[in-house]
């Protein structure tokens, strides 16, 4: 299993309000939603990964930024299907 170390960013504006985004390019999580970040590189730590991941994708800057948690997780591709709906009576 390929193995990726990842950065993500929790962003809120003064009002608390949280920034996700949505997935975009196809693939098996095409349209799903997720804090911005990504891959961190051989040579970057995770604030430089998610500094550069923030402008690449939002063209927006890093100021400040704190540790929030470490996480780890398996993600195996699943096939998620909605329930059959009965009808309304």
């Amino acid at each position: 299993m390929k193995h990726f170390a990842v950065a993500a960013g929790i962003l809120r504006d003064t009002d608390g309000r949280v920034l996700i985004t949505e997935r975009v390019g196809g693939g098996p999580f095409h349209g799903m939603w997720e804090f911005p970040g990504g891959k961190i590189a051989s040579d970057e730590t995770a604030e430089q990964a998610l500094a550069r991941e923030l402008t690449e994708e939002l063209g927006i800057g890093l100021r400040d930024a704190s540790h929030f948690m470490h996480l780890e997780h398996d993600l195996s591709l699943i096939h998620i299907s909605e329930p059959t709906r009965q009808p309304a009576t």
